[in-house]
């Protein structure tokens, strides 16, 4: 409860929620942004402090866990892991949201690949997909 209390404490003196807010929709959009652009197969939603992105199957050429698979193997191949949820931060500043949409234009580069220039998904992973790992371990 301590911790609690000083964290609201925090949070009501000081801009956390603002930066919060800005930051966060920040990447909120330039995420979107690519994504469209590029005619990506995943779902942005959420708001600025918790986004979720949820691939969908492209019938034919790839599923959605390898999509999600690559997605978190190439952010975290560049140092950032953007997770479902990704939950925005009060600490961030334009150069952590610059960072992570590095990362991220990277991995959606890849996926764009896959999906659109017919790149086998099997060139791409270097990993097993998740949810074949998630299968392996129950």
């Amino acid at each position: 409860l301590a911790a609690a209390k000083a964290t609201l404490t925090v949070l009501r003196e000081t801009d956390a929620l603002v930066r919060l807010q800005q930051q966060g929709e920040a990447l909120w959009q330039r995420l979107w942004s690519v994504i469209t652009q590029r005619e990506l197969p995943v779902e942005l939603y959420g708001d600025y402090a918790r986004m979720t992105l949820k691939w969908r199957d492209v019938p034919g050429v790839v599923t959605a866990p390898e999509l999600y698979t690559l997605w978190l193997q190439e952010t975290i191949k560049r140092g950032i892991l953007c997770n479902v949820p990704l939950f925005s931060m009060c600490c961030w500043d334009a150069t952590i949201v610059d960072a992570i949409m590095h990362a991220a234009c990277l991995a959606l580069q890849a996926i764009y690949e896959v999906v659109h220039e017919q790149r086998p998904i099997d060139d791409a992973l270097e990993v097993p997909v998740i949810g074949t790992l998630l299968n392996v371990r129950a």
